[in-house]
């Protein structure tokens, strides 16, 4: 298991809140990085150059890179994560990882996202809106 927490703002609109949570959780937190990339798990030196910019459409953070062995705890927990741990940090818990070993030989975000988005959009397209489709039936029978 990833030890890491990471403090983090999450911004809204008018304003920002401050949060703290595993890496894993904040992964979730994050759904335009998660949309850009169509679920797909990035390879390490690709979520590394991620990371450290300290900030996406929807969060800030403090700049950090991971190594090898907390990616690997990493992906682990985004592929098969606990959910109930999950409700505690993130109301994401929908999303789904998958990884693509494939595209590990692109090393620079921006063309590793393109790649995945070439051969992965479609169908991760296609996944969200089964999802949406299954949310508005639960909240009609709720």
């Amino acid at each position: 298991m990833s030890a890491h927490s990471v403090n983090y703002r999450l911004l809204d609109q008018s304003h920002s809140t401050a949060r703290v949570a595993p890496l894993w959780a904040f992964i979730f937190e994050l759904g335009y990085f998660n949309a850009m990339n169509c679920g797909l798990v990035p390879p390490r030196e690709c979520l590394n150059s991620f990371l450290k910019t300290g900030r996406s459409a929807e969060a800030s953070w403090e700049p950090f890179e991971i190594d090898t062995e907390e990616y690997a705890a990493l992906e682990a927990q985004l592929l098969n994560p606990d959910l109930s741990a999950l409700s505690k940090y993130s109301m994401h818990g929908w999303q789904t990882f998958t990884r693509d070993l494939a595209l590990d030989q692109y090393d620079d975000l921006a063309q590793w996202q393109a790649k995945a988005r070439e051969k992965h959009l479609q169908a991760w397209q296609r996944q969200m809106a089964r999802l949406q489709h299954e949310m508005v039936m639960r909240a009609h029978k709720g």
